[in-house]
């Protein structure tokens, strides 16, 4: 499987180990030893967890940010909410070595840096989808191992021994499911509401304000009695021509006429 060297950092601390490359996960994980060596502060998250061998099992943990790199430092990645779990059950048959690639031809010249410890104790899903990008790869016939260097480094993948009379297998399928209440309220607000949970207030229209200037300028106490003038909605106060002068001149010629 995908297994490549790496450096983990946090807290100002570093550590080398060997981490898993699993795209059958989508959460990353880390063995809690881990965490406890870097000396970590994460928070308290009780999660569900669904594999292969079991439809969904409660796991109790810690939520963790880590920063991971290849073993020269030339390429680093962030890995934010990580999941601890007492141990990750990876053999460590699957950490590649020189040895291992010695017979294939096509895997000359690709060398895996050897650390002090064979326990695997990274999980890295797909999470992170750019530690599974592609940079290079070498491939043989089918059937055989081929590599691939991933910004983490170099990684086998494919059978490097012979199957007959193999009685072990490793087939991984991690899913992950947060139980707690508050995170699946902030993840519908992140997800349905978006830039909509924001603090909305009502506001006045044009014709609101202008209603409400004329009743308070209009206000006057009148007997032990308020009262206030009605608003003209649209056009505020009406005001009338001064018509008299001709009415008056046609009045005058209406008498005319009945004479």
């Amino acid at each position: 499987m995908r297994v490549v060297p790496v450096k983990v950092q946090a807290n100002s601390k570093e550590i080398q180990t060997w981490a898993l490359l699993e795209e059958g996960s989508d959460v990353t994980l880390c063995d809690r030893k881990l965490v406890e060596v870097l000396d970590v502060q994460g928070i308290s998250k009780k999660y569900h967890l669904t594999t292969i061998n079991e439809e969904s099992s409660e796991k109790f943990g810690l939520e963790v940010d880590l920063t991971v790199s290849d073993m020269k430092g030339n390429e680093s990645v962030y890995l934010s909410k990580v999941s601890t779990v007492d141990k990750l059950p990876i053999s460590e048959g699957n950490i590649p070595n020189d040895r291992d690639i010695s017979k294939w031809s096509h895997l000359q010249g690709i060398n895996f840096p050897m650390i002090e410890g064979k326990q695997i104790m990274l999980l890295i899903g797909v999470d992170v989808p750019e530690v599974f990008w592609v940079l290079q790869e070498r491939r043989g016939r089918r059937k055989e191992p081929y590599a691939i260097r991933s910004i983490l480094g170099w990684t086998l993948i494919g059978p490097m021994k012979a199957s007959e009379g193999q009685s072990s297998f490793h087939t991984h399928y991690v899913k992950h499911e947060d139980t707690l209440l508050e995170r699946q309220v902030e993840r519908f607000g992140e997800n349905d509401m978006g830039d909509l949970m924001i603090d909305i207030q009502e506001g006045e229209s044009i014709e609101d304000r202008r209603a409400k200037s004329i009743m308070e300028k209009s206000l006057v106490k009148v007997d032990g009695h308020y009262q206030i003038g009605l608003p003209s909605w649209r056009h505020g106060e009406r005001v009338f021509p001064n018509n008299r002068p001709y009415v008056e001149a046609r009045l005058r010629l209406l008498k005319k006429k009945t004479i």
